[in-house]
């Protein structure tokens, strides 16, 4: 392997290392928090559990068609013991030195296609 792979690559899992928040920290508990915070507000946005990703009314709507069994609304997901399980379950949950790690859930869909 090249040295030009190698940077890349290691480049590719840095950036998503600031994606992941270890379990039982401070910065974890916070995340959980703003996620209950966007429970109450009246726009609040469901869960695609296969993409890993919030969607507006509109873009559940669109998605739901490809993804229907993994859509899961905010009341689901903003409790920490739901979304801990939800991303066990769907396999987003990374376990690195020793540490478990959760991703952080993106805003919108990352590809286009119907969503």
């Amino acid at each position: 392997m090249s040295q030009f792979n190698s940077q890349e690559q290691h480049d590719e899992t840095k950036e998503n290392m600031d994606q992941l928040i270890e379990e039982g920290t401070t910065e974890f508990q916070e995340y959980i928090s703003k996620l209950k915070a966007d429970a109450n507000q009246s726009n609040s946005k469901s869960l695609c559990c296969f993409c890993w990703c919030r969607l507006t009314n509109y873009q559940k709507q669109r998605h739901t068609p490809i993804h229907e069994k993994g859509i899961r609304s905010l009341a689901e997901y903003s409790d920490v013991d739901c979304s801990k399980a939800l991303a066990k379950e769907f396999a987003h949950v990374q376990v690195i030195d020793g540490k478990i790690l959760y991703p952080k859930i993106k805003e919108g869909p990352t590809f286009s296609a119907k969503t």
